[in-house]
Parts: structure tokens; C-alpha cells; sequence
């Protein structure tokens, strides 16, 4: 084989194929112990890396969800709020604000005395407000035929009689036994429907010392018939 290169390069020519050897592995030995050999794109140049760049190929297909794993444990609770301002008129001391309405019930029965002796007997029947008013209200109750009023004070006035003692009564009550309502300052009594056996006969008893009504509420007096029983309702409106 070294005769054939001989003949065809002759002596020089072989010599001069073994020294481009070597000084090709000597470059290539050279670059990589330099760093000249290319391994990321920004060692080419711009013009050569735009030749370089290929078409883009389609889009590849969606990958699965992950798994958005267990909800973790509660936290631990943390600690309480301050307390905060005060209400009105909730808190003690407060008062019922003014056109501000309470409602309630009230009744009584005559159980200590029988049919057959008739005897009347005196209750009273408590109306207390959940909330007191700024002041004593006037009370207004209407028997059927009768429109009784206690001012303020305790004062008895005259009571309105006939039929118009009942217009008089919705001029300041203006609702019913169902559904109890009073004007600003006032205290309305409603009766509603005694027992079945009907012996009830409803009176301020005695119509000359009714008691005063206060702030935070009244007593109704009453005189009933024996083993009679009436209830009703009542609204008040603050001043």
C-alpha cells in the first residue's frame, strides 16, 4: 500500500498527507482544549443561526390533568375578635326609639267563684314592655260601646260612650285584636272574644282610682263574672 501512495504521490506527497493529518487532529485537539468547539447558539453568528432555523412544526397534543390532590387539613382557629360598640337601645339603659312599636297579649279568668252564686271577681292583668319608653304613655281601651283613656299621669277622663266611641278609639288605635297597632305616645288595649259560656263583663274596677301607667308598663284592672275568662292584645308606640 505504501508503495502504490509512492508511486502515485511520490515521497513529498506522502509526507505532506501525513502532516494535514496531524494538523487536523492537532486543530481539533487544539479547539476542544480551547473551547472552541460549538455548543450553544449564540456562539454562531446571527446571520448564519437565521439560515439554520427550520419551519414550525404542529401543535402537540394536550397533556392529561394533573391530579389537584386532597384538600388539606383546617387550619387552626384564630383568636377572637374585640368586642364591639355598644347598640341602641338594646343595651341596658336604652330606650325604645321614637314612632318604635312593641305588641303583646294580656288575659285574665275568674276561677275562684262558680255559676251559681254569680260572684264577680277583681284581677288584674300585667302588660310589661320588653324595652321601657322615654315616658309613661297614655292608655287607650275600648269595650264595645265604651272608649276608655287614662292620660299620662293617671289621670281618669271621661269616657267616650255611644257610636262613636269606637271612631274616637281608631283615631289613636288604628289596628285590631289580630294585629295590634297604636299611634305615637299611646298604649291601645284590644279585647278580643271571651270564653264560650259569654259571662264576661269587662270594667275599669273602680273607675276611680285606675293605676297610673309608667315607662316600662301598665296593669289592666278588671272585674269578671263567676268562672269567666277574656284575653286580648296591645300595642305601644314610643313617643
Amino acid at each position: 500500500m505504501f508503495s502504490r501512495l509512492r508511486r502515485h504521490f511520490g515521497v513529498p506527497g506522502i509526507l505532506a498527507v501525513i502532516a494535514l493529518v496531524f494538523a487536523m487532529l492537532g486543530g481539533a485537539y487544539a479547539a476542544k482544549k480551547q473551547g472552541f468547539l460549538i455548543t450553544k447558539l449564540s456562539q454562531i453568528k446571527p446571520s448564519v443561526r437565521n439560515q439554520l432555523k427550520g419551519n414550525q412544526g404542529p401543535k402537540g397534543a394536550q397533556g392529561a390533568k394533573g391530579d389537584t390532590g386532597a384538600r388539606g387539613p383546617e387550619g387552626p382557629r384564630g383568636p377572637q375578635g374585640a368586642p364591639g360598640a355598644p347598640g341602641s337601645p338594646w343595651t341596658a339603659g336604652g330606650v325604645l326609639p321614637s314612632g318604635a312599636t312593641l305588641v303583646g297579649s294580656w288575659s285574665a279568668e275568674n276561677e275562684w267563684a262558680t255559676a251559681e252564686n254569680n260572684v264577680q271577681g277583681f284581677a288584674r292583668a300585667p302588660i310589661s314592655f320588653d324595652i321601657p319608653l322615654s315616658a309613661a304613655p297614655n292608655v287607650r281601651l275600648f269595650i264595645p260601646g265604651v272608649f276608655f283613656t287614662i292620660d299620662s299621669n293617671g289621670a281618669w277622663v271621661p269616657p267616650d260612650a255611644g257610636p262613636e266611641a269606637e271612631q274616637h278609639f281608631k283615631a289613636v288605635c288604628p289596628g285590631s285584636p289580630t294585629s295590634p297597632n297604636a299611634t305615637p305616645g299611646n298604649l291601645c288595649i284590644y279585647t278580643d272574644q271571651a270564653d264560650s259560656a259569654g259571662y264576661a263583663i269587662l270594667k275599669l274596677a273602680p273607675p276611680a282610682t285606675p293605676p297610673a301607667p309608667h315607662a316600662y308598663g301598665w296593669s289592666l284592672p278588671l272585674t269578671l263574672e263567676a268562672e269567666s275568662s277574656i284575653e286580648g292584645s296591645w300595642a305601644v308606640t314610643a313617643p
